[in-house]
């Protein structure tokens, strides 16, 4: 009985906390390493090579159509393969709650994007590679994740606000905490 306890208790809900940890040190780094990456425009998109190269990219929800999101930015729309992807919504930049839990980027499945209203701002971090075409477009790679975050107000406080967010408050309250306590 004991075992069971120490099993359901303590062992799955540290489990899911390292689970979570890891997802949030993965969100870090790879944001991390695409702040440093450059800016996609029409100029770039025109240099682009077959390979692809790592890109950030700003703009606003267009559309989506079966797997694929639209984003707009000032002089080029990109489109942004979602399959495997993972996209956050990050949370309103006038929202300062006492509540650490509701300024975390929330991951959210790609189907609820459809949800959102045109013009949401959209930043798109990863590999872009010529599609057929010669269009650029963004893809999830194995070595290279994409990153697509949705949020509001300006790029510079975006920028602020995912770093200070990507970090669990409290880490064993996570999705495997209920199941263990029930």
């Amino acid at each position: 009985m004991l075992a069971i306890a120490l099993f359901w208790y303590g062992l799955v809900p540290i489990l899911g906390a390292f689970r979570l940890r890891a997802t949030w040190r993965a969100f870090r780094t790879r944001f991390d390493d695409l702040r440093l990456a450059p800016i996609l425009d029409y100029r770039s998109s025109r240099s682009a090579v077959a390979d692809g190269a790592d890109y950030r990219f700003f703009g606003g929800f267009e559309s989506i159509t079966d797997d694929t999101l639209w984003v707009r930015g000032p002089n080029l729309t990109v489109p942004v393969d979602l399959r495997g992807t993972r996209v956050f919504l990050l949370p309103a930049a006038e929202d300062e709650s006492p509540d650490e839990t509701e300024r975390e980027p929330r991951l959210i499945k790609w189907k609820e994007v459809s949800a959102l209203s045109e013009g949401v701002s959209v930043f798109v971090g990863g590999r872009a590679r010529l599609a057929s075409g010669g269009r650029l477009r963004f893809a999830d790679e194995r070595d290279a994740p994409l990153l697509v975050i949705l949020y509001d107000g300006s790029e510079r406080s975006m920028v602020y606000r995912s770093v200070r967010a990507g970090r669990q408050t409290n880490e064993y309250w996570n999705s495997l905490t209920p199941f263990s306590l029930a």
